[in-house]
């Protein structure tokens, strides 16, 4: 983009493939149009590969935006990424506050939190919805890459958290009962779609992988805890063993391809790796719940402890794993691994309470502390980097918007002639009938 585009202005890049993050800055004499065109070529979702490449035209016509368009362009799917830490940290400290009694943890301070969580995801809606009346082919964009329609998930996954932990002056048995039954509905549907492509659609496939794949698993056993929390069993069990199934599924492809992808695409690890912690964590809370909506005399069994150990074990293997993306740029990205560390911590505080064990209860805390750390650290760099002007680089989505606007312009300027070209000739003397000719160009 010219220098009337990006005045000044730092970038930091965060391609289509969770790719590591890097600084992009504007120089004097234009180079940014070659990083950006690097980057853009870098891009291998499906919705990018439809994509013409970045070429003059369509950077003259990125120069005609006004910089806040070109930055809601960019704004994609992924920007629920806060949202998801947030409504897990959410449900963290009510977890504390009712298992947890020797923290003496109020649970004002969950509440307090959740309002935080309602308005980031009102906010974050609001913007992802004016990008898409703004451009429709970049909602396009989103739902038909292999990794962003992964995100589609998450306002599932934010809003089960809401309704869940919500404060207890705002819940409806009735109202609780409608949210659980449209929760249900909207994750057998997506999960329908892209389980169902899986195998054979043309959109998304397992020979690309990412652990963002298992967002879709996040969503059925969080749905299942929310309606066993409220006595259903039928549904939970449902969502629970659905999400079981392709939990194994997607696990297995991770550890079976997930080098292989890094190294087709010339990526480093990612901090989404910690999302690998999530669905144990989120399925041990799960089985529990619904052990309890069954009115089992002993909810914490052997699978309650066998997704527990399995969570433990990830959260070992992703602390190995930390010094691979620790260094990396701070990106949205990052956000990632709130929400994982956050439901590990509520799953730990749930275990340990039913377990009665000083060991597991100073696991528990120090999963507390480690998802407190995070938090802080993630939440200062996005102050630091809004604050500071920087962006997240979506190359991708530029290019959709920019060929969508010269489409429509195209479309304009064809109309426009079209009238201006419409011409009524009459021909003959006065008096005399005439001959109509009309020409559309």
């Amino acid at each position: 983009m010219g220098n009337d585009t990006v005045p000044n202005r730092r970038w930091s890049g965060y391609v289509d493939s969770d790719e590591q993050s890097e600084r992009i800055r504007a120089e004097p004499d234009g180079s940014v149009q070659a990083d950006y065109h690097r980057m853009y070529d870098k891009c291998t979702c499906p919705g990018c590969k439809n994509l013409p490449p970045l070429s003059q035209e369509l950077n003259d016509v990125l120069g005609e935006q006004s910089n806040w368009k070109l930055a809601l362009a960019q704004l994609n799917i992924a920007y629920y990424g806060p949202s998801l830490g947030l409504s897990a940290f959410t449900g963290m400290w009510m977890s504390v506050s009712g298992n947890f009694s020797w923290l003496n943890v109020p649970v004002q301070l969950s509440w307090a939190f959740w309002f935080v969580t309602l308005t980031v995801f009102a906010l974050t809606t609001l913007a992802y919805i004016g990008r898409a009346y703004m451009s429709v082919s970049l909602l396009k964009r989103d739902f038909f890459c292999n990794r962003l329609v992964n995100f589609f998930f998450s306002p599932l996954i934010v809003s089960t958290g809401l309704a869940a932990n919500a404060p207890v002056f705002l819940r409806n048995d009735t109202l609780s009962e409608i949210v659980f039954y449209c929760l249900l509905a909207y994750q057998l549907g997506l999960s329908l779609y892209v389980y169902g492509d899986w195998l054979f659609g043309k959109n998304f496939s397992l020979k690309w992988v990412s652990p963002t794949q298992q967002m879709s698993i996040i969503g059925n056993f969080l749905v299942a805890s929310y309606g066993a929390s409220l006595g259903e069993t039928e549904g939970p069990q449902l969502m629970f063993f659905v999400g079981l199934l392709f939990w194994i599924i997607v696990v297995v492809a991770l550890f079976t391809r997930l080098s292989e992808s890094f190294k087709s695409m010339h990526e480093n690890p990612n901090p989404t790796l910690a999302l690998f912690i999530a669905p144990p964590a989120a399925a041990a809370v799960a089985w529990l719940l619904i052990n309890v909506a069954s009115g089992s005399e002993t909810p914490h069994d052997a699978v309650v402890s066998f997704f527990f150990f399995v969570d433990f074990y990830f959260y070992l293997m992703v602390i190995r794993l930390t010094r691979s993306f620790a260094r990396q740029p701070f990106a949205v990205a990052f956000w990632a691994v709130i929400f994982p560390t956050s439901t590990a911590a509520s799953s730990a505080t749930a275990v340990a309470f039913g377990m009665d064990n000083l060991f597991w209860e100073v696991i528990a805390t120090i999963f507390i502390i480690a998802a407190c750390l995070a938090f802080l650290y993630v939440t200062v760099m996005t102050v630091l980097n809004l604050v500071n002007g920087q962006f997240v680089a979506d190359p991708g989505s530029l290019g959709a918007y920019a060929l969508s606007k010269q489409e429509n312009s195209n479309k304009s300027s064809a109309s426009r002639t079209t009238r201006s070209t419409v011409s009524t000739e009459v021909t003959g003397g006065g008096g005399g009938s005439g001959q109509v000719f009309v020409e559309l160009v």
